[in-house]
Parts: structure tokens; sequence; C-alpha cells
């Protein structure tokens, strides 16, 4: 005689051995959520350092190529007029036409053109310096600049741009007699 099989206990243990492999999964999951979050943040970060550091290059070598001080002509004029200008540290302030007194023999006008005007902003901006009795062109600065591109902050935005000239910008197209 033969005796049947207890399949209830082969059933209800493939069972139970299920419902283990299912929660061991499902605890996997949950384990792996917050390590796919920190692998989505960092690799956020990376995107926007290397964005930043991209365009940073392209400043950079735009600096080289196009930035900085050009003078077209050289004007000397005597202390007393610098003195009159509020010149200090050998540089003179030169205005704005539009804020310039009507006394001041020099003027500038400024344009400004968005190479990028999403995140990160890229421009350069170009002062011209005259001079107001005949409008000739004295000398240029034009600065390039990158704003912003940081990892998503409430911080005020890096910014990156040509460096300034060390001697300031009028005294490469105005010096003082006596100097």
């Amino acid at each position: 005689m033969r005796i049947p099989p207890r399949t209830g206990f082969i059933v209800s243990h493939r069972h139970l051995v299920l419902r283990r492999a299912r929660g061991a999964s499902a605890i996997k999951v949950l384990l792996l959520i917050p390590v796919a979050l920190v692998l989505l943040l960092v690799l956020a970060v990376i995107f926007f350092e290397a964005r930043k550091a991209y365009w940073d290059h392209q400043v950079k070598l735009m600096c080289e190529k196009d930035g900085g001080v050009k003078a077209y002509e050289r004007i000397q004029i005597s202390q007393e007029e610098y003195k009159r200008l509020g010149g200090q540290q050998g540089d003179i302030p030169i205005y704005s036409k539009s804020s310039a007194a009507p006394n001041d023999p020099f003027f500038s006008e400024e344009m400004t053109v968005y190479l990028r005007r999403s995140d990160p902003e890229v421009r350069r901006s170009e002062t011209i310096y005259k001079r107001k009795s005949d409008n000739r062109i004295l000398g240029r600065y034009v600065y390039y600049a990158r704003v912003g591109g940081d990892f998503p902050s409430w911080a005020h935005p890096s910014s990156n741009g040509c460096s300034f000239p060390s001697e300031g910008i009028s005294r490469q197209f105005i010096q003082v007699k006596g100097e």
C-alpha cells in the first residue's frame, strides 16, 4: 500500500520560502532607494560642476583672445586736470555719456552681449572711452564673465571673468604729466 504524499506540508513550505524571498526582495529595493538617490545627487553635482568648468575655460580663452584694455590714443593731462577730474592712484573715473558732467572731457559707452542667457549666463561687456570734444575713441575695455551654473542652491551664484587691469583702465590711455 502506498502512502499518499503530504502535499499540505510541501505546499506550505514552498509558500513560506516564496514569502521569505519576496520579503528579502522588498528589503533590497528599500535599501537601494537611498543609494540611488545619493547616486543621482552625486551625478547632478558632477554635471553642474563640469558644465561650470567648461564655461570657465571658454571665458578664459575669450579673455586671452579678446579681453582687456586696448589703448588707441595716449593723451597727457596736467596734475591740476587730474585732480579736477577726481583722479586717485593714477586712475580717473570716466562716467557714461548720460552721467558725465558737462565739463568732463571724456565719457564712456557700454555694451553687453549675452553669449548664453541660460544658466550659467555668459556675457561680453565692452566699454568704449571717448574724448568729448571730437568723439574719438581713446581706448576700450572688454570683459567676459560667467555667472551662475552652480548646483541649485539658495546662496549667491558664483562668477568668473577676465582679470581686471592692475593699473586701472584710464591709466592705459591717459597719462598725467609729471608722473
